[in-house]
Parts: structure tokens; sequence; C-alpha cells
């Protein structure tokens, strides 16, 4: 028994919030790094089946349609950030 007390379960207590911590911002920079690295798993992962089960021509189609989903998705966010910014 610790004369202090009973003992945390939690060895290092956590530290207060820093003063230049922004929500909005990191919620901005989570949901642009969620996004990428979904997009780029897709591509590796859907590459490497079309592959795998249909040879290598066709994954160059599949990896060049994936490709240019992902810059149409990238412009659709480039111009829903460029409304958001222009809103405020």
């Amino acid at each position: 028994m610790n004369p202090d007390g009973p003992r945390s379960l939690d060895p290092k207590p956590t530290p207060p919030p820093r003063a230049d911590f922004n929500p909005d911002r990191h919620r901005a920079r989570t949901d642009r790094d969620l996004l990428l690295g979904g997009f780029g798993l897709l591509l590796v992962v859907g590459g490497a089946l079309v592959a795998f089960f249909l040879g290598g021509g066709p994954a160059l189609v599949a990896v060049g349609i994936l490709v240019g989903a992902g810059i149409l998705v990238g412009l659709l966010y480039l111009l829903i950030n460029a409304l958001e910014r222009l809103a405020q």
C-alpha cells in the first residue's frame, strides 16, 4: 500500500492541452491524411489483386482508372476547400 493512498492505473497523468492547439486545423489535417491513406491503400491493394487474378495488362488499366478517379476526387476536395475558405 502506498502511504499517499491508492496508486493510479495511469503512471503518467495526461498533460493539459497546448495553448496553440486548433481543433479545426487538426480535423482538416486528419481528414486529408485519411483520404490520402485510403486512396493509397486502394491503389496498391486493388492493383495487386487485379494483377494477381487478371494479369499485368488489366492491372495497368485498373491502376490508371484508379489514378484518374483519385485526380477527380482531389480536384473536388480542392474545390470544396476553396469554397470553405471563401465562405469564411
